[in-house]
């Protein structure tokens, strides 16, 4: 009877491996798909764009959307919202272990874009020339600062936001739907826009899943543990700390990216 509750205990543990390769081989093929975007991201971009050739106050409304601000308050709003409904404590080991996962994906994603060649964004693409809505700014202008220096994948906001929302989701699954309206409604606007390609967003979601998915294997939950005895010994410190921490979170710490 004991050998066969450890090899119950144990399946859930390699499902989740399995589920995060499978994830991380995914990211591993838009990545390649990104540094050719002739092969399908430039023709669903410039499909996509008609939305602003067909109403330049809808592109308008869709520039606002992309907000980081108002993506980011929205998806931690969501997060607290799920760490102070009636949870269980290894609830939130796990929604802390999936957070900080959330948190590594952001930081790959910027250093991938730092360091990997992928592509200009569809917006920045001299090849496809698309059409901006006026609330952007002079394109013309813009296309001149960043064409050069504008890597479009993966998408370091993304991985931070939808993978947060994964998290949340696979502790409170009503909470985190709605984390992931939220998070999914100003990426897909920045899709529409050419601020990024479909495979951008799809390919840093892939990346925080995978993260995610690693995020529940018992050596995080311990590393998980280690942040929950702050918040059981010193309170005052630890929502100190997750106060400051949560308005960078909201800001997807925009400061520290710049400095990077």
């Amino acid at each position: 009877m004991g050998e066969r509750s450890d090899i119950s205990k144990s399946r859930p543990i390699l499902l989740y491996v399995l589920y995060s390769t499978g994830a991380g081989l995914l990211f591993a093929f838009l990545a390649l798909l990104s540094r050719h975007p002739e092969l399908v991201n430039r023709a669903i971009a410039l499909r996509l764009n008609t939305v602003v050739d067909w109403s330049p106050r809808v592109g308008n409304i869709l520039y606002k959307l992309t907000s980081p601000e108002s993506e980011g308050i929205f998806v931690v709003a969501s997060l607290w919202w799920c760490w102070f409904s009636p949870q269980s404590r290894p609830a939130r080991e796990l929604l802390v272990a999936g957070i900080c996962a959330a948190v590594l994906a952001g930081v790959l994603a910027q250093v991938y874009t730092a360091f990997i060649v992928s592509s200009p964004k569809p917006l920045f693409d001299p090849v496809l020339q698309l059409h901006a809505p006026s609330a952007i700014g002079d394109i013309h202008d813009l296309r001149a600062e960043y064409s050069d220096h504008c890597n479009t994948f993966p998408s370091p906001r993304a991985a931070l936001y939808l993978g947060m929302a994964f998290a949340v989701f696979l502790v409170s699954s009503r909470i985190g739907l709605v984390s992931f309206i939220f998070a999914a409604v100003p990426e897909g606007a920045r899709i529409v826009l050419g601020l990024h390609y479909a495979t951008d967003i799809t390919g840093s979601f892939f990346l925080a899943s995978a993260l995610v998915l690693l995020g529940r294997t018992p050596m995080s939950i311990a590393g998980a543990r280690l942040v929950l005895l702050v918040d059981r010994n010193i309170p005052a410190a630890f929502y100190s700390a997750a106060f400051v921490f949560s308005y960078e979170l909201a800001r997807a710490f925009e400061d520290v990216r710049r400095l990077f």
